[in-house]
């Protein structure tokens, strides 16, 4: 990562504006993001959202994934506890993957716990549950 940037050997990964919203997180806190659609070199497009380009993880040092490991970097880049914290998450075995996320099962809005059931009339987002992880 070099100015909120995302680089994969040596190279800048495209990404092209879509918009802004509002994140919400886990202390409801609300922070302004921009959303931006990210093509990695094979093609592959997803969503990500950035705060801003100059956030504690948006410089770091290159990593170099051992092999049988793979490197996992959060949607929400500034938001996101992931393999750019090595003492936290890390590298991940390939040996701790055991399936493909095909579908959302669950999901609450402005991340409400999901154990607080009183609460699901207004914080279900049903229009995300059992919907495709593939745009």
């Amino acid at each position: 990562m070099k100015e909120g940037r995302l680089y994969l050997n040596g190279t800048l990964v495209e990404r092209e504006k879509v918009g802004e919203t509002i994140d919400r997180d886990s202390q409801n806190r609300d922070a302004p993001v921009t959303v931006y659609k990210e093509t990695l070199p094979n093609g592959v497009t997803h969503t990500i959202q950035e705060i801003s380009d100059d956030q504690p993880l948006d410089n770091t040092a290159e990593y170099v994934v051992p092999e049988g490991h793979y490197f996992m970097m959060g949607d929400n880049r500034d938001r996101s506890q992931d393999s750019r914290v090595l003492s936290a998450v890390g590298y991940v075995p390939l040996d701790n993957l055991i399936g493909k996320a095909e579908a959302r099962f669950f999901s609450v809005k402005d991340n409400r716990a999901p154990w607080a059931v009183w609460e699901w009339p207004e914080t279900l987002r049903l229009d995300r549950m059992f919907q495709s992880v593939y745009q």
